[in-house]
């Protein structure tokens, strides 16, 4: 288990200029010591918005704002497919080898404690919300049920995102090979809630 650092100086004062407000700005704001990656929450605006109400301990970084601050900074950060792979990776990891159905979990970008260089953490392992999964027998709707209870940091599960593709072509690697048509079941129902859901929302018009 490692200890988080801040970001590095350099990605903080980039996130600062490029999201947050000229108030925030005037106030003297602190840059972020650590930001949420919402993957799975992306700005519908040509350009993000800069940010009004400011948090430097969890910072939310969408796709978006990723894609901007990797252009700010090409040679600090990871492309936003190989952060998707790293989420998938570890939710395989999680479900099908350590058998939990990683409810609440984090993933942050912060510093690494021993170098000047971005790291990716997953954090709140230990939070009483993540539940025990039985990975031969238990219904994969826990694991359904789980991703969805969280908040929107993996990339959501649409057929024609080619970030969930990449999501979901590492989950199934991450697979132990006797786990994959399982794994396969739960990449299926999310994909089939979420279709339903985003149907239901497109079926309502106003008066």
């Amino acid at each position: 288990m490692d200890r988080v650092a801040p970001l590095p100086r350099q990605i903080g004062s980039v996130i600062c200029s490029s999201f947050y407000s000229q108030k925030a700005l005037d106030q003297g704001v602190e840059a972020p010591l650590m930001c949420r990656l919402y993957f799975g929450k992306k700005e519908v605006r040509s350009s993000p918005r800069p940010s009004l109400f400011i948090n430097p301990i969890n910072f939310p970084l969408d796709v978006a704002r990723y894609d901007l601050l990797c252009n700010e900074c090409p040679n600090e950060l990871d492309l936003k497919e190989e952060v998707a792979e790293g989420m998938s990776e570890m939710l395989a990891r999680m479900h099908w080898i350590a058998g939990y159905d990683a409810r609440d979990v984090e993933f942050v970008m912060a510093g690494s404690p021993y170098t000047a260089e971005v790291r990716l953490y997953v954090i709140d392992f230990n939070q009483p919300q993540m539940r025990a999964f039985d990975k031969n027998n238990g219904n994969v709707s826990e694991l359904v049920n789980a991703f969805f209870s969280n908040d929107p940091y993996y990339p959501r599960p649409v057929l024609t995102d080619s970030l969930y593709t990449n999501f979901k072509q590492m989950y199934m690697r991450s697979c132990p090979e006797e786990y994959r048509t399982r794994g396969a079941l739960f990449l299926q129902a999310i994909e089939a809630r979420y279709a339903k859901q985003s149907a239901t929302v497109y079926s309502i018009k106003p008066l």
